[in-house]
């Protein structure tokens, strides 16, 4: 893990904060590792003040769902026979697929300032980041969306088929989806920017296979083992886990336990792939 305490110099000094930062570059991870990573920073910056910007990206690919979003609008058996993971958010929104992306997440403090206030100013940040990679017709989204009517059609539960008020745009389509929390007085944002192509003729995302995607140590961590773990142990440790944590044993939390599920079968089928090839 990457960190440091910087601004970076491409900036014109007209741009840069007039504040420290901590940057955090950190190798891929698994949808619920991310997750409490993303709140962990939140708590050290309400602890210390300083805030930070952490970059980050996934595995195995996952598909995370908005804090208040509905699990029925998702099909789960198909996400895990895909071999990807889910996992809910805590920041609030619709749907978003994470594979060859890159990931912000910001803490900051509030320090009074609206919510609307803080968001375009993310927007801005990232629209000057946009432009210093030379990226051209960049665009803010002029216009708020009727939600309401919106979140009625079936088309709603993916974050990227609508964009807000001060969004990223580019030739008409939303280009960065963002959300934010507060916890008291720190503002914790989550912006992210898929790389990854669609192709909308074929109706599936085009790029890296699950099945080869890089063996993550993150995987094994969730069955409960090590890097050296041999196919028969990761069948035994998967078995177990299963058995502990099948959401018709936890009716209370039945929610939870899908997502965790999740994970596990997605640990699973990336592991036990690589292992029998």
């Amino acid at each position: 893990m990457e960190e440091t305490a910087t601004t970076p110099a491409d900036i014109p000094a007209a741009a840069k904060p007039a504040e420290e930062w901590i940057w955090l570059v950190e190798p891929e991870g698994g949808g619920q590792w991310n997750m409490d990573r993303d709140e962990q920073i939140a708590a050290d910056c309400a602890a210390d003040g300083v805030p930070r910007l952490r970059c980050y990206s996934w595995s195995p690919w996952t598909l995370s769902l908005g804090y208040n979003q509905r699990l029925d609008q998702i099909n789960v058996p198909q996400v895990e026979r895909r071999g990807y993971g889910i996992v809910r958010r805590p920041t609030g929104g619709r749907a978003v697929f994470h594979a060859q992306e890159i990931t912000y997440a910001v803490a900051m403090m509030g320090k009074g300032r609206g919510v609307h206030d803080t968001y375009a100013a993310i927007n801005r940040a990232l629209l000057r980041g946009f432009q210093i990679l030379g990226a051209e017709g960049v665009q803010f989204n002029r216009l708020q969306p009727d939600f309401r009517e919106h979140y009625a059609t079936d088309e709603s539960a993916s974050c990227f088929s609508a964009s807000a008020l001060s969004e990223l745009m580019w030739q008409g389509r939303k280009l960065a989806g963002s959300a934010q929390r507060r916890y008291g007085d720190v503002g914790d944002f989550y912006t992210r920017h898929s790389g990854s192509y669609y192709d909308r003729a074929e109706g599936r995302q085009r790029g890296q296979p699950a099945a080869v995607q890089p063996l993550n140590p993150r995987h094994f961590a969730t069955l409960g083992l090590s890097v050296t773990a041999t196919y028969d142990e990761v069948k035994r440790a998967y078995r177990l886990k299963a058995r502990e944590n099948h959401p018709d044993l936890h009716p209370r939390d039945k929610e939870k336990y899908t997502l965790r599920m999740a994970e596990i079968n997605a640990a699973f089928e990336a592991i036990s792939k690589r292992l029998k090839d």
